[in-house]
């Protein structure tokens, strides 16, 4: 008579040896007329599988992006046979990286526990310890599959899911915006931060200077740099970030003025044969040397101007012709002539006399 693979010999119809040990087996009817001896033989030889459960634990059920949860796996055999070649698998769930893990037997490789073998009624911890990366709700479910020491085929079991909310955090939009001079160009830079001073790149920031927005991307330090041509003036730079899975909306405000000097001829005064003129800066920030051009006809004289700060006027004497040879003309006298700097309007810079 045959069972499975193992050979028992009836001599008369009565049970004689058995060589191989069963350890397991499901009866339900015999056809044969075997005796009493060997169905006590096969019931004393009867031993359940390696049943593996496992139980899971997490320090928390929420966190902010980049902080930490602590995860725990206690493995646990409770069949009757030793469990082996046991894969935990799922240690870490997506959106953690493992800070630091321990496990009291085995090994860990990447997001795998590697067992050999697990007695009865062994236990076995892991116990990780994971970093948030990114915003959303993750499912921490470890399983895991092994042998049974009965089947061929190897057996698995599923924890139950814990759900663990990655929250998003507060970031700093912070803004350098230096006053610029007219006809130069104005830079702003501008640095996203979380709220733990860790640089934060490759995000998108709104960014609006003069009502125009333009959406730019931070680099690798978390930096966003960019340019525009403004006339004399203040104004409103607005920075946004919109909201995201792994940052909370924020936004930011600082005023940018492009200042101009602005020459003005107040007055010419005749000096003999020469010209007295002066100037006067209305504008808010100091002008360059310069020059100022007495001309009639095509005639001119030229004198040099110094630097003059806003709000503040010189005096030049323009060495000019004898006075009978022009004084029947016009004369047109203009400062900043060839536009060494630029100001914001140049209908002051001219004063025509006789």
């Amino acid at each position: 008579m045959t069972l499975g693979s193992v050979t028992i010999t009836l001599i008369n119809n009565t049970f004689d040896s058995l060589d191989l040990a069963i350890k397991y087996s499901t009866i339900t009817t015999f056809s044969e007329n075997i005796n009493s001896t060997f169905i006590k033989c096969v019931r004393s030889g009867f031993e359940d599988p390696a049943k593996i459960n496992i139980v899971t634990n997490v320090s928390a059920n929420y966190v902010e992006k980049g902080g930490t949860v602590i995860f725990t796996i206690n493995i646990i055999n409770d069949g009757g046979l030793v469990g082996k070649d046991i894969l935990v698998n799922n240690i870490l769930p997506k959106g953690f990286t493992i800070l630091s893990s321990s496990i009291t037997e085995g090994n860990l490789v990447d997001n795998l526990g590697v067992i050999d073998s697990l007695g009865v009624k062994g236990s076995i911890f892991l116990v990780l310890v994971g970093k948030s990366t990114d915003g959303g709700t993750y499912q921490f479910q470890p399983f895991v599959l092994y042998e049974d020491g009965i089947n061929i085929n190897p057996k698995s079991t599923n924890s139950l899911p814990k759900s663990i909310v990655v929250e998003p955090i507060d970031v700093k939009i912070s803004i350098l915006a230096p006053t610029a001079v007219l006809g130069s160009v104005s830079k702003f830079t501008i640095t996203l931060k979380d709220k733990n001073s860790v640089k934060i790149a490759n995000e998108k920031l709104q960014v609006t200077i003069n009502g125009k927005t333009r959406t730019l991307t931070t680099n690798s330090n978390g930096i966003v740099t960019t340019t525009d041509n403004l006339k004399k003036g203040k104004y409103n730079i607005n920075v946004k970030l919109p909201a995201t899975n792994n940052y909370k909306q924020s936004s930011a405000n600082i005023s940018h003025k492009v200042t101009a000097p602005d020459l003005k001829i107040l007055k010419i005064k005749k000096s003999g044969n020469d010209y007295k003129v002066t100037i006067n800066n209305i504008g808010d920030t100091i002008s360059k040397v310069t020059k100022v051009k007495i001309a009639y006809l095509n005639k001119y004289k030229i004198a040099n101007v110094k630097a003059i700060k806003a709000g503040k006027s010189v005096t030049v004497t323009v060495k000019f012709f004898k006075y009978n040879i022009h004084k029947k003309y016009k004369k047109t006298a203009t400062v900043n002539y060839d536009k060494l700097f630029k100001e914001p309007s140049y209908t002051n810079n001219i004063k025509r006399f006789k």
